[in-house]
């Protein structure tokens, strides 16, 4: 505790604050290496898998190109020995590799020579995929071994596959060749090279595997420690921090305490440092600052209760002279509503005036519309009596006309003597036809003229009619006008007066407000006298070093130089 207490709370934390932060790191960079061991572990095991697929695939081509040389010695079909060329071509380069060449490929090829699946983009070596791959020259020395001797044994089944072409014995000696112990034997040297350097390739690939794993382990086992270091560390220094810091503490509630108490007397001396030594130095000045502020209380406590009955008196006078006000208010309101209802009442006979002078001013517009029609139907009467006027002329020339062709036809009719008695009746009929005919359209032009003469009259009548409409519509609207002006102006008036009453009514409302608030001054200043008196006897119950004299509290304060 002694050491502790050499130490404030906030050096103390700032220590904490830096070993647990050299420990997170140290943690984080533990987390950051495992990851990447756990990485590692995984790309050597990829890696080993990648390498034994590649070995694979070499012992299967080998197979592969042993079980189509003997199939075409014994079939003599020519898509195997097509087959036995590609393998060579994959195996060194010359072709593209099939997609998932690994899997079985050949045995699946159907007998049009379609592939299980299509080719790939890579053309590479298989000794090339090997190199990437990342086998050791050991490995590739035992590959290059094995490659030679299946490049040579590739070459004796090419012989055989040539021989087989040939007669009988040509494909006996071509089987002998294929199944012959040289040919075991040769294909057993290739099978112990290649067996030799994939027991190089698992060596050295489950050493890489088993070193990346243990690394893996030893790192993720570092990470775990330094987490229970951290949480350890954390827990001993709050454990350290908490017992430090209690001491002090209980001396500052033990001060508290006494301020609740209302003990205002000195108390022990403060030995804390740091913050909490900050926190009794405030607790004590908090004291002092107390005793200064009981000694205020009483002090300005007499002098609130002599304002305050000041003022509760003076707004007694203002609250008296408010409500006088109020009523004259209320008189001059009732005033302006009874000349208010005067001019609506007057605003409204003016607009009933308007609305029948608008009605009287359609009335004649549209007796000024229908007189206009009138005048223009005569006109067009007018116009159609002129026309049966050329009618009748025109039926007074084809009487004429008639008249001639009667007599025409008379002529012609003597000229022709009894053969022409149908002849001249006809002509008697139309001549008398003519006759009649002439005698009518005189009487149609007759009547036509009087009745133009009248028609004219008519339209004389009318024009001077619509003529006498129009000085009657616009009189009606000059009227019509002036009354809507008057209304409007009764309208403006009514508002007026309704916003002179809206002004006193607020005037009143808030005379009657400030009456309120001045009652309420009132009562607050009342109230205000009973709470400096509650205060005072509040401010008594704290128990001060030199207590009262003359029933008035007296406070010893230190002088400030001598703090």
């Amino acid at each position: 505790m002694s050491t502790l207490h050499r130490f404030s709370a906030r050096q103390a934390l700032r220590g904490l604050v830096v070993l647990v932060a050299v420990l997170l790191v140290m943690w984080g960079s533990a987390i950051v290496y495992a990851e990447r061991a756990r990485l590692a572990l995984a790309q050597a095991q990829e890696k080993r898998l990648v390498a034994l697929t590649l070995a694979g695939e070499f012992r299967q081509g080998v197979d592969d190109l042993t079980q189509l040389a003997r199939s075409y010695v014994a079939t003599g079909e020519v898509r195997l020995s097509q087959q036995h060329q590609a393998v060579v071509d994959i195996r060194d380069g010359q072709r593209a590799r099939p997609q998932q060449y690994g899997r079985v490929y050949w045995d699946l090829i159907d007998a049009d020579g379609q592939p299980p699946r299509p080719d790939s983009t890579v053309v590479a070596s298989l000794r090339s995929l090997m190199e990437q791959a990342g086998y050791s020259p050991a490995e590739l020395a035992r590959l290059d071994e094995a490659w030679f001797m299946s490049d040579a044994l590739a070459g004796t089944e090419r012989r055989a596959m040539q021989e087989a072409q040939g007669s009988a014995a040509a494909r006996a000696q071509a089987q002998l060749l294929l199944y012959g112990d040289g040919y075991q034997l040769h294909k057993a040297s290739i099978l112990q090279a290649f067996d030799d350097m994939v027991g190089l390739l698992e060596q050295r690939s489950a050493s890489e595997v088993a070193l990346a794993q243990t690394l893996a382990q030893r790192l993720a086992w570092l990470s775990t420690l330094l987490a229970v270091a951290v949480v350890v560390v954390l827990a001993v220094s709050l454990q350290l921090l908490y017992r430090g810091c209690t001491g002090p503490l209980a001396q500052a509630t033990s001060m508290l305490a006494q301020l609740a108490r209302g003990d205002l007397r000195d108390s022990a001396p403060v030995r804390a440092r740091g913050q909490v030594g900050v926190l009794l130095d405030a607790l004590q000045r908090l004291r002092k600052a107390i005793v200064r502020l009981v000694r205020g209380v009483h002090a300005g406590a007499a002098a609130i209760q002599n304002a305050a009955g000041d003022m509760a008196a003076g707004t007694e006078h203002v609250v008296s002279r408010t409500e006088e006000q109020a009523q004259a208010l209320l008189e001059v309101a009732a005033s302006m509503q009874q000349l208010a209802a005067a001019v609506q009442q007057n605003t409204a006979h003016t607009h009933q005036a308007s609305r029948l002078a608008r009605r009287a001013c359609e009335v004649t517009r549209r007796s000024a519309a229908e007189v206009e029609q009138v005048a223009a139907a005569m006109v067009a009467i007018k116009a159609s009596s002129r026309r049966i006027t050329d009618l009748g002329g025109l039926i007074d020339s084809v009487a004429v006309q008639s008249k001639l062709l009667g007599a025409s036809a008379s002529l012609e009719a003597a000229g022709k003597g009894v053969g022409g008695r149908g002849l001249a009746i006809v002509a008697q009929e139309v001549t008398a036809l003519a006759q009649r005919t002439a005698g009518a359209a005189c009487e149609i032009k007759s009547l036509t003229e009087t009745a133009l003469q009248q028609i004219q009259n008519g339209s004389r009548k009318a024009q001077q009619a619509e003529g006498a409409m129009r000085e009657a519509v616009y009189g009606v609207e000059r009227v019509s006008q002036l009354i809507g002006q008057i209304a409007e102006v009764g309208l403006e008036q009514t508002l007026g007066i309704d916003q002179v009453v809206q002004v006193l009514r607020q005037v009143q409302v808030l005379t009657q407000q400030n009456g309120l608030l001045l009652q309420q001054t009132t009562a607050a200043a009342r109230a205000l006298i009973e709470q400096t008196e509650q205060l005072a006897q509040a401010a008594a119950e704290f128990r001060l070093e030199t207590g009262y004299e003359d029933g008035r509290m007296v406070i010893d304060m230190p002088v400030r130089g001598a703090q």
